[in-house]
């Protein structure tokens, strides 16, 4: 509880010191391994992050999160075919927006557009209504040369993806938005504010329903 309350407070460097020391106490919990790779994370030690986040998916297997996140540190440090790998291991988070995303990056990356587009297509048939979905799918098509049927797919992602640095600034910016709530909602419980805690949760839940916690 301290390591959370540190983080959302962004005081990163004493949050991992706790996040250690409670894992080195016992709790060796998948989402503990989960926070400390997101602090180091967030000071940009990405080897420590990627331990980190490896060791939360061998703690916990099924946890969908760990396993994204994994691959999106992969990705980040130029390992895309075991960034693609790490997602493929899992069908049954196939549905996570966050893994439609990544899986598409990595294989516009690989040049492996014709699978990115087929992807894409795919999911947009469930959720027409993910704009950087459309970004990607513009780009995989712009990038086999078909720029017509690129623009408007890219028209409708402008402003989803920021020119530096693509989707992963994107599904950072997702991720620190869906911790903010969840550490938001725990330090309400801790301090005795229920209706508050449950007013966060309830907006986590609607915003991203694929969150089990």
């Amino acid at each position: 509880k301290l390591a959370m309350a540190y983080h959302a407070n962004q005081q990163i460097p004493l949050a991992i010191i706790c996040y250690q020391q409670a894992i080195e106490a016992g709790l060796d919990t998948s989402q503990v391994h989960l926070m400390l790779g997101l602090a180091n994370a967030e000071l940009a030690q990405d080897e420590a992050a990627l331990a980190a986040f490896r060791k939360a998916v061998e703690v916990d297997p099924s946890d969908a999160e760990a396993k994204w996140r994994l691959a999106l540190a992969l990705l980040e440090l130029g390992q895309a075919e075991q960034a693609l790998q790490r997602l493929s291991s899992g069908t049954h988070d196939a549905g996570v927006v966050a893994v439609q995303h990544i899986r598409a990056q990595i294989l516009i990356q690989l040049k492996r557009e014709s699978e990115a587009i087929n992807g894409l297509r795919a999911w947009l048939t469930r959720k027409p209504g993910d704009l950087h979905a459309h970004y990607l799918l513009g780009v995989a098509l712009r990038n086999q040369g078909k720029s017509e049927t690129a623009t408007p797919h890219l028209k409708a992602g402008v402003g989803t993806s920021p020119d530096r640095s693509g989707v992963q600034v994107v599904i950072q910016e997702w991720a620190r938005d869906t911790q903010s709530l969840r550490t938001k909602a725990l330090r309400d419980l801790d301090n005795g504010s229920v209706d508050r805690a449950i007013s966060q949760l309830k907006q986590l839940a609607d915003d991203h329903p694929e969150d089990a916690t």
